[in-house]
């Protein structure tokens, strides 16, 4: 039996994990944009690793234009970050497993259409869905959705069918600034914040290919049957957990679990509790503004051997896998 264990064990440290990856973005203090993973605890809240800045180019200098959206599609994490001229950069990121921190590669403008004018309207959130990239944007009035695209020549971005979000089969212009896309089990869902108060709903795409629009639009409370969250989401982000978002309360970062309530409409915040730095325990201090997700498993450092801290939480893990499973979401229901 003791072989059976330990063989288990070997193989499982030899091979890479089979979870994806939630990664995190934000300035800190000096101006310098961080990359870090981001893990969910069995409790409330969550924490931070491989907290390291995030450069331009391999070797490059920090980057200093916070991302305002993040997501993973086709094994491949996109970011955006609007600069102080008016345009949105757009680049892919790659993660430094090792070391923490990366850095960004064919970054360019992101244009309407392919090498059309510069999108002058900052990318407020990203979510995959059939291995495509969507975002959507706020004119000051109501919002714009559309497919976000690879220049050709691998230099920053573009937008395709873009069109007006509406409320349902209304053709009404959904009037509030979506701060937040995120998709899970085949559904993209959004976040806004309406006079004090979160609201949550999903994101269909129109038949028409432009444009979307938004049904099973409801509040977002603080538990299924709580008052309404007050507090404004910077990022939500689907992973192996569900939804899950983050909020700035000014002095630190909240983060919590989302889900949509049975009814269909709107949804409920858990297991809220304060974001912390995993390697001393302390709130993360700047705001995150930008979370993504990568199906595909982290590389093992080390030739696969594990540090000797790392087969304590292998360990650890075993007996609170069980309290793991209890804290999983319902299924979530599409639309």
């Amino acid at each position: 039996m003791k072989k059976l264990v330990l063989a288990f064990l070997l193989t499982s440290a030899a091979a890479p994990a089979v979870a994806g990856t939630v990664y995190g973005s934000g300035a800190d203090q000096t101006g310098d944009v961080r990359l870090f993973q981001v893990g969910s605890n069995l409790g409330p809240g969550g924490f931070i690793t491989k907290d390291a800045p995030l450069v331009v180019g391999l070797g490059g200098v920090p980057l200093t234009f916070p991302l305002s959206a993040m997501g993973g599609v086709d094994g491949q994490l996109k970011g955006s970050s609007p600069s102080t001229n008016a345009f949105d950069y757009g680049f892919d990121l790659h993660p430094d497993h090792i070391n923490g921190g990366g850095y960004t590669s064919g970054t360019g403008s992101v244009t309407v259409g392919d090498k059309g004018p510069d999108l002058t309207l900052a990318i407020n959130g990203m979510a995959p869905l059939g291995g495509e990239m969507f975002g959507v944007s706020w004119n000051g009035s109501f919002d714009y959705f559309y497919q976000i695209n690879q220049q050709p020549d691998a230099s920053g971005d573009y937008t395709s069918f873009t069109g007006d979000v509406t409320i349902g089969d209304t053709g009404r212009q959904f009037e509030l600034k979506i701060d937040t896309l995120a998709s899970y089990n085949g559904q993209i869902y959004g976040t806004a914040y309406d006079h004090g108060t979160s609201v949550f709903f999903q994101v269909n795409r129109n038949d028409s290919g432009f444009g979307a629009h938004i049904d099973g639009l409801g509040t977002l409370t603080v538990g299924e049957f709580g008052p309404g969250d007050t507090f404004q989401l910077s990022a939500m982000v689907g992973g192996d957990n569900g939804l899950e978002g983050v909020a700035w309360n000014g002095v630190f970062n909240y983060y919590f679990n989302v889900d949509p309530n049975q009814s269909g409409f709107g949804g409920f915040t858990s297991h809220t509790g304060a974001l912390l730095d995993g390697s001393n325990g302390a709130q993360v201090s700047y705001k995150v503004t930008a979370l993504g997700y990568l199906a595909t498993p982290v590389p093992v450092e080390n030739g696969g051997v594990p540090e000797p801290a790392t087969w304590a939480l292998m360990l650890a893990g075993f007996g609170l896998a069980g309290a793991r499973l209890r804290r999983r979401p319902a299924p979530l229901r599409t639309a």
